[in-house]
């Protein structure tokens, strides 16, 4: 049910976003008020059995903590499940300092449906893990698995991924999903 919330509140934030313009004469961001619009659904249906593996399989690499081999193989996981789904598959490495000036290798990975599409909609979630459990009351020292913290926003947005690539209609959007790093 969480899974399924996360969703919902990712496509209502998403679509929200397309209707902020800016008026030209101003220069000021201006909200015009949404227009009713008749909607084509896709026909598609969310799996959450299926969006369940997603997070077991994010958990089984253990801590996602940056510079670290499960880090590093979830990374490649990710990028092959879009690669599965998505028209574009687009992978931003990037170096950060931690806070405590740890250099930090990190990878934003961006799939694209209908890159073309100068109309889109974005999804994203992140999907590294903290490198300590800071809110454990007795186990603070040791990095979380982020199931709830990374992987289930993650399997949400793979999860839908895989349905608007299975279905028969095409969003008449594009969309990017982006799961970004380093933000543990």
């Amino acid at each position: 049910m969480y899974i399924l919330l996360r969703c919902f509140t990712f496509l209502f934030l998403s679509q929200a976003l397309i209707f902020c313009t800016q008026d030209k004469k101003n220069q000021q961001t201006v909200k015009k008020p949404a227009t009713p619009q008749k909607i084509q659904p896709l026909n598609i249906t969310f799996s959450e059995d299926t969006a369940f593996l997603y997070v077991q399989k994010q958990v089984e690499f253990g801590p996602r903590v940056p510079n670290t081999k499960p880090h590093q193989q979830c990374g490649n996981f990710l990028i092959q499940e879009l690669e599965r789904y998505c028209d574009t598959v687009l992978v931003q490495e990037f170096q950060t300092s931690a806070f405590d000036k740890t250099r930090l290798n990190g990878r934003n990975i961006i799939g694209e449906f209908q890159p073309e599409n100068k109309k889109r909609i974005l999804l994203a979630a992140h999907w590294d893990t903290r490198p300590f459990a800071d809110q454990d009351k007795s186990n603070t020292q040791n990095p979380i698995l982020g199931a709830n913290d990374g992987a289930s926003g993650v399997a949400v947005l793979l999860e839908i991924a895989r349905q608007i690539k299975n279905s028969p209609k095409k969003p008449k959007v594009g969309i990017d999903i982006i799961f970004f790093d380093a933000e543990d």
